[in-house]
């Protein structure tokens, strides 16, 4: 379906208008220490965020025995508690495909800080670029993805579809997280991961 031009100047000016709290909350997020096993602070941010725009909240650890069996996605760190993943619905009235906005709320680590030529866990921005470990990969994509729902919520567009919004955990350590998110039950016609494709290797 192709969207009618005014719409999509509608939309365009809203998210424009919304652009400096989009990068306070991503600032937030890169702030808020998040490697590969100690994801918890960050995923509380995460719950907070769905919370205020009213989205059925879903808190979970990992059950090990659940997962156990998918051994190709269990990692190093299979320590679940203090890890939770987070899952917000926003109900469609009915009728609709179903959406499921996927991304992982875990970094890998910093490295060596003098690599770095802006503090990786500041979120500076500089230009029209925010600095800091998690921005791209995948904080950015995230805070994206609860852009579009506050611009669809303002414009009064409707959704016949649920739409599932999902921070998970263990992404970089075998994508447990969103394994877990299946087995939970959150399925969707659609699903969606914020992955940016570079123009030359499309």
């Amino acid at each position: 379906m192709e969207l009618e031009p005014a719409l999509v100047e509608r939309i365009s000016a809203d998210i424009e208008a919304r652009r400096e709290a989009a990068i306070q909350l991503l600032r937030q997020l890169v702030a808020t220490p998040s490697v590969t096993g100690n994801e918890g602070a960050a995923q509380g941010v995460v719950a907070a965020a769905l919370r205020s725009r009213e989205l059925e909240v879903d808190v979970w650890e990992l059950n090990p025995d659940e997962i156990a069996p998918y051994t190709e996605h269990v990692g190093e760190q299979a320590r679940w508690d203090g890890r939770p993943n987070v899952v917000g619905v926003r109900r469609g009235s009915g009728g609709g495909r179903s959406l499921h906005l996927n991304a992982h709320i875990d970094t890998v680590e910093n490295g060596d800080p003098a690599t770095w030529t802006h503090d990786p866990n500041a979120g500076e921005v500089v230009g029209d670029l925010l600095y800091g470990r998690g921005a791209c990969d995948m904080h950015g994509g995230l805070v994206s993805h609860l852009l579009a729902l506050d611009t669809l919520a303002a414009l009064g567009i409707p959704l016949r579809g649920d739409v599932i919004v999902s921070s998970t955990v263990g992404e970089e350590d075998g994508g447990v997280g969103a394994l877990a998110t299946l087995l939970r039950g959150y399925r969707a016609d659609v699903a969606r991961p914020p992955k940016a494709v570079h123009s030359s290797s499309a």
